[in-house]
């Protein structure tokens, strides 16, 4: 069986990210959410995406991210 893709989606709190992890998650994909929520709350998604609490500037953070998670794409 083929390792499914593992998607990092920065911004996924807001309305157009958090509908694009639901899509991402729907269709297969594990997904990860990286927001700040400078411009909203946590948004409700399924249990099974995760949520970062963060900056994407923060260099560090996105690389433990992204090899914590195993990220192979970025949205």
């Amino acid at each position: 069986m083929a390792a499914r893709e593992s998607i990092l989606v920065t911004g996924g709190a807001g309305y157009v990210g958090s509908h694009f992890a639901r899509a991402a998650h729907e269709s297969g994909s594990r997904v990860v959410v990286l927001d700040d929520l400078s411009a909203g709350t946590t948004p409700v998604l399924d249990e099974a995406i995760v949520f970062v609490h963060g900056d994407i500037a923060d260099r560090a953070l996105v690389k433990r991210v992204i090899h914590e998670h195993r990220v192979t794409s970025c949205a």
